[in-house]
């Protein structure tokens, strides 16, 4: 038995021959979670006051498709700074719908 994909599909043996004119089209999907950085603390008013802790970054998941080709960039955002906000984190690219989760404050 043969089998053979080079634009189409072809599968051949024991007096069996099916052939397709191109490639079945085929729509992939993904789970995805995406998390943004957390908020730094507050650093406080003075020496006696304690700044708070900061914010939880977005979180965002779902199940999403991949048209077409085309490149994908994953983001990962950084947690932020005494007094900074955490940094976005995202996946995006030209064959999908931008997925945006926003940094903690």
């Amino acid at each position: 038995m043969s089998i053979t994909i080079t634009g189409g599909i072809t599968i051949s043996g024991g007096g069996f021959t099916a052939t397709s004119g191109g490639a079945p089209a085929v729509t992939p999907t993904f789970e995805y979670l995406v998390v943004a950085g957390g908020g730094g603390g507050g650093s406080g008013a003075t020496s006696t006051n304690n700044g708070g802790g900061g914010g939880a970054g977005g979180l965002l998941t779902d199940t999403a498709s991949i048209s077409g080709g085309g490149a994908i960039s994953i983001t990962v955002g950084a947690g932020g700074t005494l007094d900074n906000i955490g940094s976005n984190s995202s996946i995006t690219g030209t064959s999908i719908t931008s997925i945006i989760s926003i940094g903690g404050g």
